[in-house]
């Protein structure tokens, strides 16, 4: 079977990472697997796939006759099993193409729990219903997906649950391989450690952990805390901790491939998005069995089980977030252990969602 998932620009990101994580899985079902990218570069991510034995391909977007020509090319030439959109944009013309080529299969995983309204829900809403009629299968990767598919825009979707590879994300093996990880970033055994994973941008709102820590510090509370990720506002998060003299309590590492060994090193993973679809790094953190302290929005929401693998407070309150990490600190509210938050996420697993994608191809 030949599979060709279409992206935007292949990078480091949820989509690109699952499905390079768990190729070895998809080549138990005999699955051919293809990568196209419409971005204007193939992308930082791409030579990662390759490497996988995922054959890349590139065709910048545009809005040309030029470009819808070339990918009908590219889709009759290749014969192709199956299409499956990652992308929002022309996405409704690639799933006409890929009918009128004669694909036996579309498949559209919707990713995001963006609550769309006006002129812009109107638009989601007969693009989908179009989709429908071509024969696209809908794939939601968590239950606020589902949510805002089915009740904003009235498109029925199977959910099928992102996914972490369990071989990479595990909890640490001794108290050794933690303090390994802090002695390289001048971390005490004893101090207080918390952890983001992401792009640095508005929608991840690192700011509000930074003020939180700022508080936490005037109060008279040492938190150190690891940053894990890069973007758009990295510069002005920087400037942030330079300003207010916590240079010595973040440490911002990158973008970096070696994640666990940073959320081992932790206490709790910090999630304060305005939303998400389902959060990857929630996911990372409680397959390494660390618990996590959420804003309480849209797929933000969907991992957390109140004291079984985490908290969730008020989006944008970051006077919340910092007395819940001073009750943590002192003690006054008791962390779930490790065992608790793996097993809270033990039905999310990369074999059982790739075996539900093969069936929803075949069906």
């Amino acid at each position: 079977m030949k599979i060709l998932h279409i992206f935007g620009e292949i990078n480091y990101s949820g989509a690109e990472t699952m499905l390079a994580r768990a190729s070895d899985e998809y080549k138990k079902y005999g699955v051919e697997l293809y990568a196209l990218s419409t971005g204007e570069k193939p992308g930082s991510f791409s030579d990662v796939m390759t490497g996988l034995g995922i054959q890349v391909l590139h065709l910048p977007f545009s809005k040309s006759f030029d470009f819808f020509i070339e990918l009908f090319g590219l889709i009759k030439t290749n014969k192709f099993d199956v299409i499956h959109i990652h992308m929002e944009k022309a996405s409704v013309w690639v799933s006409l193409l890929a009918k009128f080529a004669g694909v036996k299969s579309i498949v559209r995983t919707y990713h995001s729990s963006f609550d769309f309204s006006g002129m812009l829900r109107l638009r989601r809403i007969i693009t989908r219903f179009i989709m429908r009629l071509v024969g696209v299968k809908g794939i939601a990767i968590g239950d606020s997906v589902q949510m805002v598919e089915s009740r904003i825009l009235y498109n029925p979707t199977k959910k099928i649950y992102n996914w972490v590879d369990e071989k990479i994300f595990y909890p640490a093996q001794s108290a050794d391989e933690r303090n390994k990880i802090r002695n390289l970033l001048s971390i005490r055994s004893d101090d207080f450690v918390v952890i983001t994973i992401g792009a640095c941008s508005m929608v991840k709102q690192h700011e509000d952990v930074l003020m939180a820590l700022m508080k936490l510090k005037e109060s008279g509370f040492s938190v150190k805390y690891i940053h894990v990720g890069d973007g758009e506002n990295n510069l002005q998060e920087r400037r942030i901790t330079e300003r207010n003299g916590m240079q010595r309590d973040v440490s911002f590492v990158g973008q970096v491939s070696n994640v666990r060994d940073f959320l081992i090193a932790s206490d709790v993973l910090l999630s304060t998005s305005k939303y998400e679809g389902l959060s990857i790094a929630q996911l990372e953190a409680m397959k390494c069995g660390i618990p996590v302290i959420a804003y309480d929005t849209l797929g933000q929401r969907d991992l957390i089980q109140l004291k079984k693998n985490g908290f969730l407070i008020k989006s944008g309150n970051t006077e919340e977030l910092q007395h819940i990490l001073e009750k943590i600190i002192l003690k006054k509210i008791q962390l779930p252990s490790i065992n608790q938050v793996i097993a809270s996420v033990d039905h999310i697993n990369m074999q059982r969602s790739v075996r539900e994608i093969i069936h929803l191809y075949k069906s």
